[in-house]
């Protein structure tokens, strides 16, 4: 049975009782309790650590990264891990992040691989730093959600592989008038994006092209 007390490195334990307060000392021994077998306690057990290391070294550490992550705990508001700007959470399967996050300097945020989450949080001008975002391969994003990202006013890369813009995308029919090439033609003529790092090949090329020149046209 993993806990706190499994926690060895003696910077880790040191920032454990210096960093750290009560309330969020039970709440990241309640997360690694709160698993359904021993797989899953591994991976609460390694994002404590991960989570410790970010807020030891606050002066020289400003990521935090996580993998295959199946829940998250709500502890992005405590004051010892506002410093974080960049969050990777790779092929995670939670279904959505929690509310604290949006109190996060964030910059960089990805949480590519997960084909759980359906939705954003709701207030996301709250990152007004965030720059590059990652939700390749999150098929079930719904775009509802996605377009709200047009509120994020410094977002300069987006990747969104393998979700519902995506698939639009990939279709060779050019009629914008299907919701989700409205949303697309609503959501890439933003002016906060100005790059999005994928690899289309010619046709995806001319179908944007065609959808930016059909928004010049029309000013």
């Amino acid at each position: 049975m993993l806990t706190l007390a499994s926690i060895h490195d003696p910077t880790l334990q040191e920032t454990l009782q210096t960093r750290v307060d009560d309330n969020l000392r039970k709440t990241l021994q309640a997360f690694i309790e709160d698993c359904d077998d021993s797989n899953e306690q591994f991976e609460h057990y390694s994002f404590v650590c991960n989570f410790l290391f970010s807020v030891s070294r606050p002066e020289a550490t400003t990521s935090l990264h996580c993998y295959h992550i199946t829940r998250l705990p709500d502890i992005f508001g405590h004051a010892c891990i506002r410093h974080v700007q960049s969050l990777c959470l790779l092929n995670a399967c939670f279904v959505e992040l929690p509310p604290s996050m949006l109190s996060m300097n964030l910059s960089f945020l990805d949480i590519s691989g997960n084909k759980y989450i359906r939705k954003l949080p709701e207030d996301l001008q709250k990152w007004h730093n965030m720059r590059h975002l990652d939700i390749d391969d999150c098929s079930r994003l719904q775009a509802s959600n996605i377009v709200p990202l047009s509120r994020l006013p410094s977002l300069c890369i987006l990747r969104f592989q393998n979700t519902c813009f995506w698939i639009a995308l990939q279709g060779a029919n050019t009629d914008v008038r299907a919701p989700n090439r409205m949303v697309i033609t609503h959501f890439l003529s933003d002016p906060t994006i100005c790059a999005i790092r994928e690899h289309y090949d010619s046709n995806h090329n001319e179908h944007l092209r065609q959808l930016d020149d059909s928004k010049h046209s029309s000013e």
